[in-house]
């Protein structure tokens, strides 16, 4: 397992728990945050490639819910897709390589997405390249931070998943 991977994996956990305590806490989500929320979840969900049944299961059951509750964004929708976040949490808690090598591939676009909240210093071994100038870098990096504020609000920005911090030794 590269250490893309194990970054990758962090962020989608880290972005999980975060979506889980944004459901739960009963925050009103306009439906333009809804929206976002859904987005988000099924564009994760979409990154998830494992030979484990459960994992594959518990990450189309997030699409799938995640979709419907763009559209409804009713109250039943909104714990069917919390119900579907946990159980992705709960099958990927304790497995490695679970995510896709293809989606890997694309997420040098999204280096603020994928190193936010990394508690642990980089060092050598990772090199993400990023398309455009630094001035590009910048405006990427300032659109992901407005976009974060705006789909987790306070609320999500407080979760840490406990334990799914990278290892300093990857």
């Amino acid at each position: 397992m590269s250490t893309l991977h194990r970054f990758a994996e962090a962020a989608v956990r880290r972005d999980l728990s975060r979506a889980r305590v944004v459901m739960a806490s009963g925050v009103r989500l306009s439906a333009e945050r809804r929206y976002a929320l859904s987005d988000h979840l099924a564009w994760m969900s979409g990154m998830v490639e494992s030979d484990d049944e459960r994992i594959g299961d518990a990450a189309y059951a997030v699409f799938t819910t995640a979709c419907a509750f763009w559209v409804h964004g009713d109250r039943a929708h909104r714990i069917e897709l919390l119900t579907a976040v946990s159980g992705l949490l709960r099958a990927t808690a304790h497995t490695e390589d679970w995510t896709s090598a293809e989606a890997l591939r694309s997420l040098g676009e999204y280096v603020p997405w994928l190193l936010d909240g990394v508690a642990v210093p980089i060092g050598t071994g990772l090199q993400v390249r990023q398309s455009g100038g630094a001035d590009e870098r910048r405006m990427r990096a300032a659109a992901y931070r407005q976009a974060k504020a705006q789909l987790w609000g306070p609320v999500g920005l407080s979760a840490r998943p406990p334990g799914h911090e990278v290892a300093a030794s990857a």
